[in-house]
């Protein structure tokens, strides 16, 4: 019973989250808190932003470092698209953890990621976007 509630509550801050970074795809963090009258069952936008979004692009393997502004106290989720496509929450990492690598991509093509952090279930935040830059060149590795 418990496993499912938790797992219903990762699903409710995953959508919450999502709908966050859709929200704002700008290159701006979004930091600033929700005014007005909010759905109480809807995230809203507060907290410090993950900064420091760094991409290491591995081919087939896209390696994400960030700095932690809850300093361990909330957990992440790794959202990703291919360019131009719309931002899904991909992975969900522990209090504390900076960094998380995305697997399985195609080689040509570019992708965009960025990352949340959950506060709680009515309080999320989401990094600067970042994007692979492929174009012609691949990596070597």
């Amino acid at each position: 019973m418990a496993l499912t509630v938790l797992a219903t509550l990762v699903a409710l801050v995953a959508v919450g989250a999502l709908v966050v970074v859709l929200a704002d795809r700008s290159q701006e963090p979004v930091a600033q808190e929700t005014e007005g009258a909010v759905d109480p069952s809807v995230p809203v936008l507060g907290g410090a932003p993950p900064t420091g979004l760094e991409l290491d692009d591995r081919g087939t393997s896209v390696g994400l470092t960030w700095a932690d502004p809850a300093k361990g106290k909330a957990p992440f989720i790794i959202t990703m698209a291919k360019r131009g496509e719309q931002l899904r929450s991909v992975a969900h990492v522990d209090p504390g953890t900076v960094e998380f690598v995305e697997r399985g991509l195609n080689a040509d093509l570019d992708y965009c990621f960025a990352v949340v952090a959950v506060y709680s279930t009515k309080q999320v935040s989401s990094s600067v976007q970042a994007c692979t830059k492929r174009g012609t060149a691949r990596p070597q590795r």
